[in-house]
């Protein structure tokens, strides 16, 4: 059985205990991933003050900001096209955002 996801857990005591559950787990497969949990930990834990869903805008926003950084590089890369090989991985990439 899964460990239920610790960034949907609804109070902070809830998330530790998810993330001890994912620790004991996961950690010889994922090591690094309840590591960067608990090195984060002082981050992560003023984001359970926020109600659900104040949350689910603050997924939302992150999914833009990425969805934003992906056309930005996009335009970068249109911009430098120099040679046709570039143009080539240019078509590459915006086939694989757009379809």
């Amino acid at each position: 059985m899964l460990s239920l996801p610790i960034n949907l857990a609804t109070k902070e005591k809830e998330a530790q205990q998810r993330l001890t559950e994912f620790s004991e787990k996961r950690d010889l497969q994922y090591p690094t991933i309840s590591k960067s949990w608990q090195t984060n930990w002082n981050r992560v834990i003023p984001f359970f003050a926020y109600l659900e869903e104040i949350r689910k805008i603050i997924y939302t926003t992150n999914a833009i900001e990425s969805l934003n950084n992906i056309c930005f590089s996009l335009v970068e890369l249109l911009h430098n096209l120099t040679k046709k090989k570039q143009m080539s991985r240019f078509h590459k990439l915006s086939q694989t955002v757009w379809h």
